[in-house]
């Protein structure tokens, strides 16, 4: 069947989409990462214990926000499903900054305090915490957990049910957005409130079209199967800021699909008198990230569904912004299916499908 089918790919033009598409899905699947290759392939290697958890839960932090983090970890404490550990990535911390981590984590009961670790990083930049935490993470699925963010107790749960019946494809949960100010009490020390209600904007179906033109999925409401990092050596690119997040959902999205859980999992706090990585960093820099994030988009050779894979509907136009108008011939036609589980035969097998309708 295989030679049959390669055959059949082989009659294709190099410029056909299916062609183009199939030798990018077969690079990407096959040819790890320079940077994997050069600095975390032996840490992979040298982590044995692979797997011992069904999640990992990847946080980034440099202590100077307690409060917060007291409550981010209160609210792992708290998960229903214990079947998970918790990375924090200390960056660039202060001796003082690092005793106080430290002593948060332990001031929670040793079943919980017994799966965290913390690794102290004093190298690069944001983007770079997250493949030292994907190389160091013991879990079948790894997710990222800001330190200023909150999860209800079935967080965890709900992911590690979805991956039982859908592994290999990147898990998809929603979150709701708050808005939140720190204030001070009566001996001057931090304390949290929320000032709204909780609003829906990111509870919803990830949209692959919409995605190719902004991110619309908070970093928590995604669990990345982990042997996209450990087996096929696709690392975040360290070379971003910003909107790391946004580029590595999308590369991975595109080869392995999204299994959509329609539950709010999790709570994206803004806080409105707190500096963070949005008001830290100059929006000269998001920009910048954002069209060269786009520019990768542009490059790959993508088929996409032509019919709407949440409503079924047809999709006869897509619209974007007049300096995207360049992915559109991308975005209207063909036929690939997403949810692929990205392995070489099944995309052959696709083809061979396309093929018949097509011819």
């Amino acid at each position: 069947m295989r030679n049959e089918l390669q055959n059949i790919i082989n009659m294709l033009s190099d410029s056909s989409i299916p062609k183009q598409y199939i030798n990018w899905l077969d690079n990407n699947l096959s040819c790890p990462d320079t940077l994997y290759i050069n600095k975390y392939k032996s840490i992979v290697s040298q982590n044995h214990e692979c797997n011992e958890y069904a999640h990992s839960v990847i946080t980034r932090t440099q202590g100077k926000r307690p409060e917060m983090f007291k409550e981010m970890l209160l609210s792992l404490a708290a998960q229903e499903d214990s079947n998970f550990e918790l990375l924090i990535l200390a960056h660039n911390v202060e001796d003082e900054c690092l005793s106080s981590i430290k002593q948060i984590v332990y001031s929670f009961p040793e079943s919980f305090a017994s799966r965290i670790r913390i690794i102290q990083v004093d190298e690069g930049n944001r983007t770079t915490l997250l493949n030292i935490g994907f190389a160091y993470a013991k879990g079948k699925y790894i997710s990222v957990l800001d330190d200023d963010d909150i999860v209800f107790d079935h967080y965890i749960s709900s992911f590690n049910n979805a991956a039982k019946e859908h592994f290999g494809c990147l898990l998809h949960a929603y979150v709701l957005r708050q808005r939140w100010e720190v204030i001070q009490d009566s001996n001057n020390k931090d304390c949290l409130r929320a000032i709204s209600g909780y609003e829906d904007l990111y509870c919803k179906p990830f949209d692959y079209i919409a995605q190719l033109y902004e991110n619309s999925c908070p970093f928590m409401g995604i669990a990345f199967p982990a042997f996209l990092f450990k087996d096929l050596g696709i690392c975040f690119d360290e070379s971003l800021e910003t909107t790391e997040d946004w580029d590595y959902i999308m590369r991975t999205a595109m080869l392995m699909g999204v299994f959509e859980i329609p539950t709010a999992t999790a709570i994206y706090r803004i806080f409105s008198n707190s500096n963070n990585t949005r008001k830290s960093i100059d929006n000269s820099v998001w920009e910048r990230n954002r069209k060269y994030i786009q520019q990768k988009f542009n490059s790959y050779k993508l088929i996409l569904s032509s019919f709407d894979v949440f409503t079924q509907n047809k999709v006869e136009e897509i619209h974007f912004v007049p300096d995207d108008r360049n992915l559109i011939s991308r975005c209207k036609s063909y036929y690939q299916e997403f949810g692929l589980k990205a392995t070489i035969n099944k995309v052959l097998c696709k083809v061979k499908n396309i093929l018949t309708q097509v011819f």
